[in-house]
């Protein structure tokens, strides 16, 4: 019988390049770990300045109400004083014209007084350069119209007694859509102010994918926002305040992005404020961070879900 004898030098470098794998292999998860923690420090960093500015707004609002509160005390006083009443009998014959310019105002739907103008802050002279120009809009609109996937977007808005001037800005934003192929759903929460019903009407009527639906008892938004669900035919759905607007290019894109993301589920915007004073406040969102969503919910609007989702959950909590 031949017997071989294994050679001690092989078994020990088979050994040490064994634990060199294993070693390389620890390597390799301690740098992967390196980085998701800077990756998530990062987002630490940054949800601490969200914070620290929602903090400075906060101390802003408190002094803000302070001072509103004052004002109303100091009004009261003034209502009340002697002087005050004197003046108004003084006064009387010189507010007519004015009352009768405030109506017709109003009847018009037009501000009660126009705007001053403002200097513009450094963010909205930003906001100017970047914002889609009206030809640039047209471009995005022939360039959708050749998307090899162009879903119908369902767009959702709640109404109930929403200033005549507001809701028509709100649909007019929705008409101004590059992206063609969306359905814009009404639903009058059972509205009481005329103003409001009479827009309604006109506005519904001004394009066959505007859809109006009128509630007869007011259910609050998370109802007329189900109603609104189960009369949407889109395959995405999009959920509009009936006091904000759309850039023209919002479903643009939505549409665009599904394009290379065509699992995608659900797709969040930046969004801003709009003041007397015009764009104020802008909140530029990350890419998604479960870290960072854990302390800020930083969806809100503009989005737009699946509706086949929004329905496997059971639609919205009422």
């Amino acid at each position: 019988m031949l017997q071989t004898a294994s050679n001690p030098m092989d078994s020990a470098e088979q050994n040490f390049a064994a634990k060199e794998a294993i070693l390389a292999h620890l390597q390799s998860q301690v740098d992967q770990l390196q980085r998701a923690l800077r990756a998530r420090t990062a987002e630490l960093d940054q949800a601490a300045r969200h914070i620290a500015r929602l903090e400075e707004s906060l101390l802003k609002l408190k002094q803000a109400k302070r001072e509103l509160r004052e004002l109303k005390r100091e009004r009261r006083a003034l209502r009340s004083s002697p002087e005050r009443r004197i003046g108004q009998v003084l006064l009387a014959p010189y507010r007519l014209p004015q009352a009768l310019f405030r109506e017709i105002r109003k009847r018009l739907g037009l501000p009660r007084w126009p705007s001053p103008q403002r200097s513009k802050t450094e963010y909205q002279v930003w906001l100017d350069r970047h914002r889609v120009l009206p030809a640039e809009a047209h471009s995005m609109r022939e360039e959708s119209r050749i998307f090899s996937y162009r879903p119908l977007i369902s767009i959702i808005t709640p109404v109930f007694n929403t200033p005549s001037a507001w809701l028509r800005e709100a649909i007019d934003s929705v008409l101004a859509q590059a992206y063609e192929n969306w359905e814009l759903i009404l639903i009058d929460d059972a509205s009481t102010n005329r103003e409001t019903l009479e827009v309604l009407s006109r506005q519904s009527s001004r394009d066959g994918r505007i859809r109006l639906i009128r509630l007869e008892q007011n259910g609050g938004i998370s109802m007329a926002s189900n109603r609104g669900l189960a009369e949407a035919h889109g395959e995405w759905i999009g959920l509009l305040d009936h006091d904000d607007l759309l850039e023209s290019d919002a479903l643009f894109q939505t549409a665009k992005l599904l394009q290379a993301h065509s699992d995608a589920d659900l797709i969040y915007s930046d969004e801003d404020k709009l003041t007397e004073e015009g764009f104020a406040a802008p909140m530029f969102k990350p890419d998604w961070s479960p870290d960072f969503f854990l302390a800020c919910n930083y969806l809100c609007h503009f989005i737009t879900v699946r509706r086949e989702l929004v329905l496997r959950i059971g639609g919205f909590s009422s």
